[in-house]
């Protein structure tokens, strides 16, 4: 049904519940001359008279009542649609479902949950931990969070966070026997432990900030993983 039709059966009704072409006018703030042609084209357009007309009232005929006997469930389930949707404005409710790659969802989701489920009880939060990129709508995710700024056309990112910070760590054996890197570039001479991204397939560079510059660089090692539990 296009909204043209949509719209004159509202009209159709309302005229029959107001009793005249003039109190449904002032209902729907709606001159009478529009009225009554809006009803006429419709009448037109069906082949068949709805409404029987008096200098001060109106009345449906036999086919008129037929069709709003049809047509008052129907209004009363959009009416019912919307009061609900006007529920949910106020109280949310129902499923999000979130992906997150696990860095994330450890360090930024989770410490959130209490508070969040505090506030909205009735919300069920569905967490899913995939270090991949994924199609959210496809898959039927709400929101998704990555580390990288790869977004599909028409997606919106909000940032949720100033940042996770990494640290650079070795075992006392091993900076022992291959000694401490002072700087980015002595790690060119150690092996490091790489972490590859699962959907992109690139080896992650590891960055240094300091007093306003930043190093990007590849490190050499003889382990890469696309888990980082492992590291």
């Amino acid at each position: 049904m296009d909204r043209e039709t949509w719209s004159d059966l509202a009209i159709f009704a309302a005229i029959v519940e107001a009793g005249s072409f003039t109190a449904a006018g002032v209902r729907l703030g709606v001159t009478t001359s529009a009225l009554s042609h809006r009803l006429r084209a419709m009448e037109a357009r069906m082949g068949v008279r709805l409404l029987n007309r008096t200098t001060r009232s109106v009345a449906p005929t036999e086919a008129g009542e037929r069709l709003l006997t049809s047509l008052r469930p129907a209004m009363a389930e959009v009416e019912a649609a919307l009061v609900a949707l006007d529920t949910d404005r106020a109280r949310p409710a129902g499923r999000v479902r979130i992906t997150a790659h696990r860095t994330a969802a450890f360090h930024l989701v989770l410490p959130r949950l209490p508070a969040f489920t505090e506030r909205f009880p009735e919300i069920t939060v569905e967490l899913v931990v995939d270090d991949g990129l994924v199609d959210i709508v496809r898959t039927g995710f709400d929101a998704g969070i990555r580390r990288l700024p790869s977004l599909e056309q028409d997606m919106v990112s909000v940032r949720i966070d100033d940042g996770i910070g990494l640290t650079m760590a070795a075992s006392p054996e091993y900076l022992a026997a291959m000694g401490r890197p002072e700087t980015p570039d002595d790690l060119r001479r150690h092996r490091c432990l790489n972490y590859r991204f699962a959907s992109a397939g690139s080896i992650y560079r590891w960055t240094f900030e300091r007093d306003g510059q930043t190093t990007t660089m590849e490190t050499p090692g003889g382990f890469i993983t696309n888990d980082v539990d492992m590291l």
